[in-house]
């Protein structure tokens, strides 16, 4: 054991030489994972530890302990099923225990020959029993001694719409709530640029991109009671719901597993029952509600030409295209019974933001998979200067899928940051960015470029004035600042929201279907789901924020403001308040 561990330790340096610093959160969660199933009971007690405790110096003496133990088995192997390992959060919390004592306590419980007086297992004394210390912390209210259940209930198939991706596993070993559901969701949080890696069993790396509640339902008994699920984390590439019986704990909750039989209790009642699944997992008798499909079925069809200006004026063929097929969800048109009168319909904003020069051909050849090849270029100076102070904005487009960013910033020193930007966000979607494209400007040769990508990617350039062979960066570069710029004519907003306008452009712009992509959008040849559309409003249109915080009895509950796009990975507006010229994001307008 302790060979393994300090085999794990020599490679967290060697990641952290190659500059992806592991701390020792990570180092733990890698121990804890690779342990074989005979040491699950130790990860159980390791869960209920306060966060100050879960040191190395704490965890080491544990395992040595139960290696001592258990003599016979002393064999690791890190699980390959990458559907059912147990799933691992690095945590944002840093750990300040102190070692010094830890190592001191632990060594007492080391001599320690006897039983428990409370929980009668044998090994150490009750001052230092982990069950014991959960009760006294969470109130006598939430101490169970005894089960008073008449039967006990599994998961069956009564309920229906149940399959694999329904089904939530509990493990001991987790450390955080975890699905890629995002339909599930009540409330739903980006966590920004702190995106969370989660290891599976097999060592493949993952991210958390969101957290937030989730509403289900638990059966007990025939009788159904609904309960809601806090902190739980959005995994868009994980391909299981998984239930963290340590973040339950955490909140005051017990569980018992006996005979293939999971039980968790609330307050000291029975909540939720689970029967083996495999690996240690238990499948749970519990049903998600779906919040979102319902939130989706409520939305009205409106009219082809609101539906043209909330995306971003696009080709009126192309809506109609969606409306009828299966690319999208939420996008309900009124006008598909008479959509052969809209051939020729006009639009002066259109007439003003899209008039253009005949374009010289294009190349055929695509790269063969997403982020196999990204071209980026960067646009300006602008000559007017944004609302946050942009004067030039980088595009980066991935050459297979067509997926777009846009990222407005005050110079092009800037472009580091917008690279790792694209990069964070290709790993949590799955992909491994392999080649970047671009010309010859002297900012993307610099030194911190170059340290970025020279391990992993690489980097090709244009021939000198020869900027075609970049073509796809600058044409995408072209139909984000048309689009754009049609919307500020349209909305007679002023050219300081070009960097707004921007950014919806191409959240749009990925929405909208390529021929080539046979009917399918940037978006979800990108990320694998369909984009929702019910979200999308009109560029410029008046919208009312709810004043929730420092308003007296008598004055306004909203306040007027204008939308003016979307928060990056939040079901939210962005919403500008023309008095301030300062966007906010809100998610009650």
């Amino acid at each position: 054991m302790a060979d393994h561990v300090a085999k794990i330790e020599e490679l967290a340096k060697q990641l952290s030489d190659l500059g992806q610093k592991q701390d020792e959160t990570v180092i733990i969660t890698k121990v804890l994972t690779s342990l074989p199933a005979k040491y699950r009971h130790v990860i159980s007690a390791w869960d209920l530890l306060p966060t100050n405790e879960q040191t190395m110096v704490n965890l080491l003496p544990r395992l040595l302990k139960e290696e001592e133990l258990d003599k016979g088995t002393t064999d690791l192997k890190l699980s390959d099923d990458e559907d059912t390992a147990a799933l691992y959060s690095k945590s944002n919390k840093k750990t300040q225990g102190n070692h010094k004592k830890s190592t001191s306590s632990q060594a007492d419980k080391q001599k320690f020959k006897g039983t428990c007086h409370y929980c009668k297992k044998p090994g150490h004394m009750k001052r230092d029993c982990y069950k014991f210390k959960a009760n006294q912390k969470g109130g006598n209210a939430n101490s169970v001694t005894a089960d008073n259940s008449a039967s006990v209930l599994t998961v069956t198939s009564e309920w229906p719409t149940i399959n694999n991706k329904d089904v939530w596993l509990a493990d001991s070993g987790a450390s955080d709530h975890m699905t890629s559901r995002e339909e599930w969701f009540t409330k739903l949080e980006s966590v920004g640029d702190r995106e969370r890696p989660v290891t599976l069993g097999n060592n493949k790396v993952i991210f958390a991109i969101g957290k937030g509640e989730i509403q289900f339902e638990a059966r007990v008994a025939d009788k159904i009671t609904k309960y809601t699920m806090a902190d739980v984390l959005y995994v868009p590439d994980i391909s299981r719901n998984l239930f963290s019986l340590g973040a339950a704990a955490a909140k005051g909750a017990e569980y018992s597993g006996k005979q293939d039989v999971l039980k968790i209790y609330s307050k000291g009642k029975l909540a939720i029952f689970g029967k083996k699944f495999k690996h240690g997992l238990y499948s749970l008798d519990i049903r998600a509600v779906k919040s979102a499909e319902s939130n989706i079925a409520q939305s009205k069809a409106v009219p082809l030409q609101v539906w043209h200006e909330r995306l971003g004026h696009a080709n009126y063929k192309s809506i109609l295209e969606l409306a009828k097929g299966e690319a999208v969800v939420g996008l309900k048109c009124s006008d598909l019974k008479t959509s052969g009168q809209h051939d020729n319909k006009f639009c002066e904003a259109c007439i003003f933001g899209n008039q253009h020069k005949i374009p010289y051909k294009e190349s055929e050849n695509r790269a063969g998979a997403p982020a196999e090849l990204i071209h980026f270029n960067v646009v300006g100076p602008m000559s007017t200067a944004s609302l946050g102070g942009s004067t030039v904005m980088a595009v980066f487009v991935d050459d297979h899928s067509g997926f777009t960013f846009a990222y407005p910033m005050k110079d092009r020193s800037f472009i580091v940051d917008a690279i790792q930007d694209v990069l964070a966000t290709a790993s949590a979607a799955g992909h491994k960015v392999r080649r970047f494209r671009s010309d010859n400007a002297k900012e993307f040769k610099s030194t911190s470029l170059k340290k970025i990508l020279q391990h992993l990617i690489v980097h090709e350039f244009s021939t000198p004035r020869n900027p075609q062979q970049n073509g796809r960066a600058k044409r995408v570069n072209r139909t984000i600042g048309e689009m754009a710029r049609t919307m500020l004519v349209s909305a007679n907003m002023p050219l300081y929201m070009w960097a707004e306008a921007s950014r919806t452009a191409a959240l749009i712009r990925n929405r909208i279907p390529l021929a080539r992509l046979r009917g399918r959008t940037p978006y979800e040849v990108w990320t694998g789901r369909k984009p929702d559309m019910s979200m999308l409003r009109i560029f410029g249109s008046k919208a009312y924020k709810l004043i929730d915080t420092d308003r007296s009895t008598f004055s306004k509950k909203s306040l007027a403001t204008i939308l003016v796009g979307y928060e990056p990975g939040q079901k939210a507006y962005r919403l500008w308040e023309p008095e301030t010229r300062n966007p906010e994001d809100s998610h009650q307008s």
